[in-house]
């Protein structure tokens, strides 16, 4: 639509609907490898740190039904899920669980801009952008969450993403 097209070519509406640019970032992962830790005391090696030992890495977030309330549910299995951890020996789990990921991240971007000619070398650049344009939120882990033995195990109640946010911006060049 606009100048040069066969609608909207002419006259007042033309000049203000035609000329548009729309433009659109898109972003879907569905979250980074983590791994659990655990209380079980560490051997003075270094700076070693003891891992968990496990008897599977599948499973160990609780299915999601679409509905997730951060305040009520939990992200993970219950720590009985997880066998006793030693402190007299080495734990199993290696580094990251490939199986285990953070929540998903979801994002959209939007962006509208035209330019007005106001002289032969003078012209009105207007920007309007949106960023998380649907509000999603991502959830991550409060402080000890991922820690086998600690009281916040499986609290996913952080937003580890920023709010919808929407700026307009207006430039003259010449």
């Amino acid at each position: 639509m606009g100048r040069g097209k066969s609608y909207l070519s002419t006259g007042v509406v033309g000049a203000i609907v035609g000329g548009w640019r729309i433009s659109g970032i898109q972003s879907y992962a569905s979250g980074l490898p983590m791994n659990i830790g655990t209380n079980a005391p560490s051997f003075n090696i270094g700076e070693f740190t003891n891992r968990p030992t496990i008897t599977t890495y599948q499973g160990w977030t609780l299915p999601y039904s679409g509905k997730f309330d951060p305040f009520q549910d939990s992200y993970l299995q219950p720590q009985s899920f997880f066998p006793a951890q030693s402190s007299t020996s080495f734990g199993n789990s290696t580094r990251f669980n490939p199986d285990f990921r953070s929540w998903p991240q979801f994002s959209e971007a939007l962006g509208v801009s035209r330019i007005f000619a106001i002289k032969e070398r003078a012209h009105l650049e207007v920007r309007g952008e949106a960023f998380n344009v649907l509000n999603r939120t991502w959830f991550g882990p409060i402080g000890g969450a991922t820690t086998l033995g600690n009281p916040n195990w499986g609290k996913w109640q952080a937003q580890v993403n920023s709010p919808r946010q929407m700026q307009l911006a207006a430039k003259v060049v010449w």
